[in-house]
């Protein structure tokens, strides 16, 4: 980490490892308190050591939406979810601009690790509160939070830091162990998304790891045949959705999903511009909760789906910058990746992949997916200007070909 004060080092770790275990609302912590926290150690890295931060647009644009909402949506019942989102976005905007990529895998790991490990605990000393006893998930482990698909968005979280968390070479059996953890865990969730993603993650690992010890122009090349190998085989997993759905214990409705989003999108089309206002849609009393019920028969606390929970509460306009800011994430990590492939950059693609594909089947906003898409933000916006800065100093071959001063020696002196 970079050399603050201890003062400032204990409020960063503690910062961190909060926005996996508090960010991602475990049962019983209310939200005001998460937020609250947040904000406070985010003020003590700030009065501890002050650093100008640097600001992602988009996000503080969609924060202050979420916050300034009520105005066009008439009530204030969704309030307290728009503190907690711009919380959220705040505490990441501080966390990245005091912290590299480097120092905070170390630290988000050891959060991911105390969710694993508390999970693995409940299981042996309070199996009744560690497994879901509501139907339909019935059965499947929940950890410390209120579903399964919250613990396993954090335990696919960890299983990608772990991947790139190597902070001696000597750690392939505890990266094995790790991984079997997180393996073993996702699968008593019963979480289809997070199984394919964790899966996914391990095989990016293996190949992106090839790239690391290529040339930029290999890696581009390796870039290049597999994003063509994409083009052939996605049209071939997508002829046979079907069978590779029930591999997983799935069907062409993905659980429902598809009559959520009939709903969602009926929905959108009522207040298409400004939206319903943050956290107003999936409230009982709300219009697009009734319209969505329609289809689903029951009142469904989100869309499933990040992009169109966005445009149900923001809009056109909020849709727009989400979907925007998701893909300067994605591309601009990919990019970074390709052109200098160290643990770090493969770790902020691989975030940024997991980020933009989960919120595809779920809404992760005002947690620990969307602080850590923040913070690859600002993350990119450190690394923009060591491309093609001035500054570096010339190739060695071109200052060898410079003129070179002439020495010459008169009365004993040396003259340049």
């Amino acid at each position: 980490m970079t050399k603050y004060r201890r003062s400032t080092q204990l409020w960063l770790t503690l910062l961190g490892i909060w926005a996996v275990v508090g960010f991602s609302q475990p049962k019983l912590i209310p939200g005001v308190f998460v937020a609250t926290v947040g904000i406070v150690l985010s003020a003590m890295v700030v009065l501890s050591h002050f650093r100008a931060p640097r600001i992602p647009i988009m996000p503080i644009a969609l924060a202050a939406l979420a916050i300034a909402s009520p105005l066009w949506a008439g009530t204030t019942i969704g309030q307290p979810r728009a503190l907690l989102f711009a919380a959220v976005t705040i505490s990441a905007i501080i966390f990245a601009s005091y912290v590299t990529p480097k120092d905070a895998i170390r630290i988000l790991d050891t959060g991911f690790k105390v969710v694993a490990v508390t999970t693995i605990v409940m299981m042996i000393v309070a199996r009744g509160a560690a497994f879901e006893t509501r139907w339909p998930n019935e059965g499947a482990l929940i950890g410390p939070y209120v579903h399964k698909n919250i613990l396993g968005a954090v335990l696919l979280l960890g299983l990608v830091t772990a991947l790139y968390a190597r902070t001696r070479t000597a750690r392939r059996f505890e990266l094995v162990s790790w991984v079997a953890v997180y393996g073993g865990l996702t699968a008593l969730i019963q979480s289809s998304a997070a199984i394919v993603l964790g899966i996914t993650a391990v095989l990016l690992a293996v190949v992106m790891n090839s790239w690391s010890k290529r040339t930029r122009t290999h890696r581009f090349v390796m870039v290049t045949l597999t994003f063509l190998w994409l083009v052939i085989i996605v049209p071939l997993l997508i002829a046979n959705v079907e069978s590779l759905l029930a591999i997983v214990g799935r069907d062409l409705t993905l659980s429902g999903r598809n009559r959520i989003w009939q709903g969602a999108i009926l929905a959108w089309n009522e207040q298409p511009w400004f939206g319903y206002g943050w956290g107003v849609p999936f409230s009982p009393e709300s219009n697009a909760s009734a319209i969505i019920s329609y289809f689903t028969y029951w009142i469904v606390p989100q869309a499933h789906n990040g992009y169109l929970s966005v445009a149900l509460q923001l809009g056109w306009i909020g849709f727009t910058l989400f979907a925007a800011y998701t893909l300067r994430i994605l591309f601009g990590a990919f990019r970074h990746a390709t052109e200098d492939a160290t643990s770090e950059s493969l770790w902020l693609f691989q975030i940024a992949f997991v980020f933009t594909m989960h919120n595809i089947f779920e809404s992760w906003l005002d947690n620990t997916h969307w602080f850590l898409a923040v913070a690859i933000g600002v993350w990119l916006i450190a690394i923009r200007p060591k491309r093609g800065n001035a500054t570096e100093p010339p190739p060695l071959a071109l200052v060898e070909a410079l003129p070179q001063p002439i020495e010459r020696v008169d009365a004993g002196l040396t003259v340049s």
